[in-house]
């Protein structure tokens, strides 16, 4: 069992008492270009360690989801290559989204904490095995789930903000809203943000801290606040990576994939191509999002107590952080031919169930045209 959360700043040791101690394989970074270089240096070494890791417990959701993917083509056209519906889902496909968006946000937890374990053990010189990273991800399983729902509100309530504050722009907006109105586009989004901005990034920061130290989610955000007091810069920057590295390998693959070779939202080779890069970047976006937590500030040699800044602390992290794997590779959960084929199948099927086409959805092109009028659309249906 984890140890129990540490809710008070008392339990805490003073800076030194715990810095004697700590364990000798265990070590924190003391410059920003150390820091970032052992961060892609952790990357390279560690990758099928942390691909495994997130891949084999989403095989299942990935597969399971493949069957409403080709069910969705039976009302639907393809143009461009993307898939557009062409009819509202019915009750009974809408309960079905509903029930795998449960399922899935119940599944993501145990990837993410372990990515989290592997990934900052990593940072922090360790290595540990996939196996051993589950059953601690699984440990403060309740910890990582409600870390996943605040960040999905936070970035909810951004963009709900900045559509607001759009929409507020082109119509008549609401007397509270006038003055927003009034100001500059970047800078009236830039006082939007800002707040969230500043939950946003120790937000971010509270899973690691909360699970190699081994507190609970309120703990972990005081925590995590403590530590970028002195360094939030640091936090920023590397905050701002880890939410440039996850938009890119989303929505930004999706972008360059329609744009420069027609494969959009749905088109077979596009849903097989996104999953694998996001299982390439995801390892990467988890430790930028580790790596502000083993930046070690050190210690003025004169100072008061509210003055002193908050590192990691290494002896709570030998108790919550599986032990160094020694015999055999990290990642062997299961024979290697095993292994690529759970990795690599659930996408590659569903991507060739969609590419057969089972209800002869047909595909459309539309492109402008010149004319008198520079209004008209060619549109070509395919058989």
């Amino acid at each position: 069992m984890s140890e129990p959360d540490r809710t008070t700043d008392v339990a805490e040791p003073t800076p030194g008492a715990f810095e004697e101690k700590h364990p000798s394989d265990l070590s924190l970074s003391d410059s920003g270009p150390e820091l970032l270089g052992k961060t892609f240096r952790a990357y390279i070494r560690h990758l099928w360690p942390l691909v495994v890791a997130v891949g084999v417990p989403l095989a299942l959701l990935v597969l399971l989801v493949q069957p409403g993917m080709v069910w969705m083509t039976r009302d639907a056209v393809y143009v461009n290559g993307s898939l557009e519906l062409l009819s509202a889902p019915d009750t009974s496909m809408l309960w079905t989204a509903v029930g795998f968006t449960v399922f899935g946000l119940l599944c993501v937890p145990i990837p993410v904490g372990a990515l989290v374990l592997l990934g900052g053990g990593a940072l922090l010189g360790r290595t540990v095995s996939v196996r051993d990273a589950w059953c601690g991800a699984l440990r403060r399983y309740f910890t990582t789930l409600t870390w996943i729902v605040v960040m999905i509100l936070l970035v909810a309530t951004a963009l709900a903000a900045i559509l607001g504050l759009g929409l507020g722009m082109l119509t008549e907006p609401p007397e509270w809203l006038e003055p927003l109105t009034e100001l500059p586009v970047w800078l009236a989004t830039g006082m939007i943000l800002l707040p969230l901005l500043l939950l946003v990034v120790p937000a971010t920061v509270m899973l690691p801290v909360a699970l190699l130290e081994g507190h609970g989610p309120l703990r972990g955000l005081a925590v995590a606040w403590r530590m970028g007091r002195y360094r939030r810069r640091v936090h920023v920057l590397f905050a701002i990576a880890f939410f440039g590295v996850s938009s890119l390998a989303s929505r930004g693959l999706a972008w360059a994939l329609q744009s420069q070779l027609g494969w959009g939202d749905g088109h077979p080779i596009s849903l097989g191509v996104s999953f694998l890069v996001c299982l390439l970047a995801t390892p990467l976006s988890v430790l930028l999002m580790c790596a502000p937590v083993v930046f070690q500030k050190h210690y003025p040699k004169v100072s008061t107590a509210p003055q002193v800044p908050r590192n990691l602390n290494l002896a709570w992290v030998e108790k919550e952080l599986p032990k160094v794997h020694l015999g055999g590779r990290s990642w062997a959960v299961m024979p290697l031919p095993a292994l690529v084929s759970v990795l690599l199948l659930p996408p590659l099927v569903g991507s060739a169930a969609v590419w057969a086409n089972t209800f002869d959805t047909p595909h459309m092109t539309s492109s402008p045209i010149e004319s008198v009028r520079g209004d008209e659309l060619m549109v070509d249906l395919s058989p």
